[in-house]
């Protein structure tokens, strides 16, 4: 094959970095950054208000609509549409959950105004994005709106790496169970059994560390597996994903498996050069899955735990009314950059690790493994206060503008066999 074309679903992309229809765009753009500054600015004045929770509402939506638009003229990628729409419901969702679960965790009396300052904080870093997206995907030059399509990826090889990697993924886990006799269905309370603590075995830290990379292999080999089975008809692909799942599913690692289905959406969305919106309606059984595993493992009495499942809003809320005015000025982003297992390092660089901070931050103690969602947006904020929203939503923007791009050049793609 020859080198692939830029697709005219991006007409404005130019190679000389020219931009048509430019003074309009700038102003456009220009526009945005006013609406964003002002967003974050605003949230000085209605801190913790009604008025707070309205502006939150109108963010979340308006700039999923700002997206819908910007696709829908620019013939961008649905499947971003559809994140934006999520990802909106679920903040909004969220906020109204925050209060019927606030019982479960023991929160000062505050708790009103900072689950209101957190859905104001997750809300403007999504407007911030939708903005920086379609200024982006129109201003997007072609460097950048083709870039990566000169990759020749092997589909034999990846295939048999994804193979390794699921097998190998699916070993560690089994490890896991046999040697820290770790199977929290069979527990006689699953929902806490399924963290690894100093109560069930001394090297907890290890066997987390083992658990984890685990779950990882088998999160980025798994999908490609299932599409190898559902598209290319082989069947032991096919079986080898399903093992995967049910592998995963083991753990009542709830998070990996709704990833496991979203990730394979995407792969399959790639592969066909088209979202699959028919397999949309498979995320169903996995929606009611989880409720019934809220009810079944965590022997729910009510629908309190069942929206636990829904708990950025209140997390964050509630790391907010810990951490006051204190910032991380981000210690939490150099973590992962440390090039030693957490296991080894320990507490020693707990600064840098974002889950152990929070954890400390809420009282659990050393021989604990919990967890608490913030969402990207939220830890921007607790980095660098208002300024962290524009930071994380114009980063996320740009990517969801490149990911685009990506999509809608999907089967230009060439793959060498």
């Amino acid at each position: 094959m020859g080198t692939p074309e830029i697709p005219m679903a991006y007409p404005l992309a130019r190679g000389d970095g020219e931009i048509a229809g430019g003074a309009d765009l700038v102003l456009r753009a220009s526009g945005y950054a006013v609406i964003c500054l002002a967003a974050v600015l605003t949230l000085i004045l209605v801190d913790g208000t009604v008025a707070c929770v309205v502006l939150a509402t109108a963010f979340a939506l308006g700039g999923a609509l700002v997206v819908q638009r910007s696709n829908r003229e620019e013939h961008g990628s649905g499947l971003i549409t559809v994140f934006f729409w999520l990802a909106a419901a679920h903040a909004i969702g969220g906020y109204w959950a925050a209060g019927a679960i606030v019982n479960e965790i023991w929160m000062g009396t505050d708790a009103v105004q900072m689950f209101r300052r957190s859905f104001y904080v997750i809300a403007a870093t999504l407007l911030v994005a939708a903005c920086t997206y379609d200024a982006s995907l129109r201003l997007l030059p072609k460097w950048a709106a083709n870039g990566g399509l000169w990759l020749r990826v092997s589909e034999r090889r990846l295939d048999w790496i994804a193979r390794g990697f699921l097998v190998l993924g699916t070993v560690l886990i089994v490890y896991v169970f046999a040697a820290a006799g770790f199977f929290p269905m069979l527990a006689s309370n699953p929902g806490t059994a399924r963290y690894l603590s100093d109560d069930l075995i001394d090297s907890y830290r290890w066997y987390g560390w083992v658990l984890d990379k685990g779950l990882a292999l088998l999160g980025c080999s798994i999908p490609v597996a299932l599409v190898s089975g559902l598209v290319q008809r082989r069947k032991w692909d096919g079986l080898l994903g399903i093992m995967g799942v049910i592998t995963v599913f083991l753990t009542l690692a709830r998070g990996p498996l709704i990833s496991l289905l979203v990730v394979s959406l995407l792969t399959l969305g790639l592969v066909r050069g088209r979202f699959p919106w028919k397999y949309l309606l498979l995320p169903a059984p996995v929606v009611g899955g989880y409720f019934a595993s809220q009810f079944i493992f965590l022997h729910a009495q009510d629908s309190t735990v069942v929206l636990s499942g829904l708990p950025e809003v209140r997390d964050l809320g509630w790391v907010m009314s810990l951490a006051g005015d204190d910032r991380f000025y981000g210690s939490t982003y150099l973590g992962p950059l440390i090039p030693v297992p957490s296991y080894v390092t320990g507490s020693s660089y707990s600064w840098g690790n974002l889950n152990e901070v929070l954890i400390r931050m809420i009282g659990m103690g050393e021989g604990e493994i919990g967890g608490l969602r913030i969402t990207a947006g939220g830890e921007g904020y607790l980095n660098y206060g208002p300024l962290g929203i524009i930071l994380v939503g114009t980063v996320l923007g740009y990517l969801c503008a490149c990911l685009s791009h990506r999509t809608g050049c999907s089967g230009k793609i060439e793959t060498a066999r």
